[in-house]
Parts: C-alpha cells; sequence; structure tokens
C-alpha cells in the first residue's frame, strides 16, 4: 500500500455524502436495535448468557490444567528421585533425608500423584491382609489393585471434564 485506499476513504468521508455513509453503517445497529421485538431480545440475552458460561468454563479449564500440568511436573521430577523405593511418598514423613519428597500443593493437585495414592493404599492394604509366610500379592489381590486404580482413573477423567458439556452448548448455540 502506498496509501492510496487511506487517501480515498478519507476523500470519501470528506465528500458532502461520505460522512453519511459512514454513519449510516453505525448507525444501522442502532435502526435494528429499535425494531426488535422482544423475542429477538430473548434470542440476544440467550446469545450472551451462553458467551458468559463458555468463556467462564474455558477460563476455568486452562487455569485448572495449567495447575494440573505444574503438579505432574513436580510429581514427576520427585518421582524420578524415589522410583526405586514405590512407597516413599507413603511413609514421607519416616523417609530418610535421601529418599524424602517436598509435597507441594500443586504437587497434589496431580493426577498423577492421585493415581500413586490409590494404588499404594490398595497394595498396602492387600499387604496387610495376606498371610506373614507368604511373599508378594496373588494374582486376585493384583486385580484388586487394577479395579480401584481403574476407579481412579474414571474418577480423575469425570474431574477433567466437568463442565466441558456447558461449554459445549454453549459453542453450539
Amino acid at each position: 500500500f502506498d496509501g492510496t485506499l487511506g487517501k480515498a476513504i478519507t476523500a470519501e468521508m470528506k465528500s458532502p455524502g461520505g460522512q453519511n455513509k459512514a454513519l449510516e453503517h453505525i448507525m444501522l445497529f442502532n435502526d435494528i436495535a429499535k425494531n426488535m421485538m422482544f423475542d429477538g431480545w430473548i434470542a440476544i440475552g440467550i446469545c450472551v448468557l451462553m458467551i458468559a458460561i463458555g468463556w467462564t468454563v474455558a477460563a476455568r479449564k486452562i487455569f485448572f490444567l495449567n495447575s494440573i500440568e505444574k503438579g505432574n511436573r513436580e510429581f514427576l521430577q520427585q518421582w524420578s528421585k524415589v522410583s526405586n523405593d514405590l512407597t516413599t511418598l507413603e511413609r514421607n514423613s519416616d523417609a530418610s533425608d535421601k529418599t524424602k519428597l517436598n509435597e507441594t500443593p500443586a504437587m497434589k493437585r496431580s493426577p498423577f500423584y492421585d493415581i500413586y495414592h490409590i494404588g499404594s493404599e490398595e497394595i498396602t492394604h492387600r499387604i496387610a491382609a495376606t498371610n506373614s509366610g507368604h511373599k508378594g500379592l496373588s494374582g486376585r489381590s493384583i486385580q484388586a489393585v487394577r479395579a480401584a486404580l481403574d476407579s481412579g482413573l474414571v474418577q480423575l477423567q469425570h474431574k477433567l471434564t466437568d463442565g466441558l458439556v456447558y461449554l459445549t452448548i454453549s459453542i453450539a448455540g
């Protein structure tokens, strides 16, 4: 552009009918608003409400997913230090300084952390229930641990998808 478009618009605005054309386009919305019936205002109100709901859900999801991402990073960083001892996170207060974890509030929001605790609690419960002479977990106990983990995954999936129906409906609207 060498400024010819801007000059043409300015020339049209300066011409006798040019300002009227620009104002005519702006005033068109005013005319529509004046001539709109009650049901039209209801439709606009519903659309505005749906936009507000959509933006609210989207903003909440962005903040929620960012906090989960931060928690996952912290958990995985801690996990890499203690992964050879699977119960370190459960007995954090008894752990030696070498394997002690610094559990942060962000890490506690991590789905990895939640699933780890579900599995660890179930394994601890199953080991306590086995005979003292028996080493390891039975096949039935392993199935129970898997069922507990699957249940935890379903609950976390519901938490992650909470509110997305409202977002979908508001977008469709």
